[in-house]
């Protein structure tokens, strides 16, 4: 998606970072990212599914 979409993305990515630093201190996040995948997943995706859901109808306007 990055690549066909790359202005989406980059406001995603904005978005989300601004989101992922508003929720955790740098040290929770570096925390957060030693451990899998999926329990990243678990801590990091209820952060932000506005911008996850906003991201992918975007994209699916634009096929």
């Amino acid at each position: 998606m990055a690549v066909k979409y790359p202005e989406l993305t980059k406001e995603y990515c904005k978005c989300s970072t601004a989101k992922i630093q508003a929720e955790f201190t740098q040290a929770e996040y570096i925390e957060i990212i030693k451990i899998g995948i999926e329990e990243q997943k678990q801590k990091l995706l209820p952060v932000f599914p506005s911008f996850l859901s906003d991201y992918q109808n975007n994209e699916k306007m634009h096929i």
